[in-house]
């Protein structure tokens, strides 16, 4: 599969300004409704189908122990694109924060691979997550050997090559999306 580059470079900058730009209403009423299992059928659907790819972006953002704003838009940013913007800010805190608890009960490599596992149905979809990891990664435009040997792992357990893990690398780097520190 070839990524239109102006593609990549046009959903970066998407995902920063959706990332940055508050919900319309802010309210701890999203957190609570979220966490009660009370949402629309439809915010109920988006949050199932965008949960693999968002905690997949989570522990990229977590791999390094320096969670940092840009990264968080990069994050809200996609989860409001992917979702036509039904997941409210208050829904995705509440992902964030059951993504944690994941984290700490089941450790790195066993989230990396259940993620991973629900990526891997096609070509597509794990390369789109691939990227939007990659874009946290490269959100702060710094990464660290800690996020560079997570964005190598999540690969691997994806399926995708090393040669194509490259060529998407190089994508983003070559148009912009965000510089790769060496």
């Amino acid at each position: 599969m070839k990524l239109d580059a102006s593609i990549v470079a046009r959903l970066r900058d998407e995902l920063l300004d959706k990332g940055q730009r508050p919900t319309l209403i802010l309210s701890p009423a999203y957190e609570s409704l979220t966490r009660e299992g009370l949402l629309t059928t439809e915010e109920t659907e988006a949050l199932k189908r965008v949960d693999a790819v968002t905690e997949a972006m989570f522990l990229m953002m977590a791999a390094d122990g320096d969670v940092v704003e840009q990264e968080l838009d990069v994050i809200r940013g996609a989860v409001r694109v992917l979702t036509s913007s039904v997941l409210r800010s208050g829904t995705i805190n509440v992902m964030l924060e059951t993504f944690e608890e994941r984290l700490k009960a089941e450790g790195w490599e066993a989230r990396l691979i259940k993620v991973a596992d629900q990526l891997t149905h096609s070509s597509w979809a794990a390369e789109t997550a691939y990227g939007l990891v990659a874009a946290v990664a490269m959100a702060d435009r710094e990464v660290t050997l800690e996020e560079n040997e997570l964005i190598d792992r999540f690969g691997e357990h994806l399926g995708i090559t090393d040669q194509r893990c490259c060529e998407l690398i190089d994508l983003i780097k070559q148009h912009g999306v965000a510089p790769w520190d060496e």
